[in-house]
Formats: C-alpha cells, sequence, structure tokens
C-alpha cells in the first residue's frame, strides 16, 4: 500500500507497479492520472487547519485514523547499519559533516537558498576553521 503526496507521473507509476494499492490527491493536471490508482479530494489549502493534517487525510482513504499532529519516520535496520558505517567513516577520515535541508515545502520555497548561496557559506565556515 502507498499514501503518495506528489503529482509527479514517474512517481505515480512506480508507486502503482510497486504497491498494491496507491492512493493519492487527485492532480491539478488530469494528464498526470494513472489507471489503477485510488485518488481522493484532496482538502482546500485555503480552509485547511495544518499541513499534516491534509497530509493525515490521504490515510482515511483506508480507514487509518490519526491521533494528534506527530508524524514518524522509521529507519529499517539495514538504512540505520548504512548510516552508521557512513559515519564512522567520516569520523575515522576526521571528515568535515555538513547537513544542509535545501529545499522547503513547496508552499514556503520563498524561504530556500540557491546552491551558490550554500556554498559560499561552507567555503566561509571553512575559511573561519582554518
Amino acid at each position: 500500500m502507498c499514501f503518495a503526496y506528489t503529482e509527479n507521473r514517474s512517481f505515480l507509476k512506480l508507486a502503482n507497479r510497486i504497491a498494491k494499492t496507491t492512493y493519492s490527491y487527485y492532480p491539478n493536471n488530469e494528464k498526470n492520472l494513472i489507471t489503477g490508482a485510488q485518488y481522493i479530494e484532496q482538502p482546500d489549502k485555503i480552509q485547511r487547519e495544518h499541513i499534516v493534517l491534509e497530509n493525515l487525510a490521504l490515510l482515511s482513504a483506508e480507514g487509518i485514523q490519526h491521533d494528534g499532529y506527530r508524524m514518524d519516520l522509521e529507519l529499517t535496520q539495514r538504512e540505520k547499519d548504512k548510516i552508521n558505517v557512513k559515519l564512522a567513516q567520516l569520523k575515522q577520515d576526521n571528515s568535515l559533516l555538513v547537513c544542509l535541508k535545501i529545499k522547503s515545502h513547496p508552499q514556503k520555497s520563498f524561504r530556500d537558498w540557491s546552491i551558490t548561496r550554500f556554498s559560499k557559506l561552507i567555503y566561509l565556515h571553512v575559511l573561519a576553521l582554518v
């Protein structure tokens, strides 16, 4: 079962091929409709209470109820092991690790920085360490 929060036709086709059931909101462009996917109406963006509730509304198509705004991400053991190996390697190499959130939510994209600005910030930070 897949809950797809995208209108990207390629992603929806992949989700539909892998999952037994794919749920998504109706896309703005009907060309992005995928045969076999289950679509529900998206809550009115102007009237919505909170973006998390909008995301949780898609789960209601399968009868899944929520009891708050909290959403959890749980990594598989394989993913955790892979991350731990990479972090141990970086520590052993005495490497500098910088994590960046490059993109915001689409409705908050005005807050996004360009890659060039991030590059300059990292460069200035590295210069300050030397």
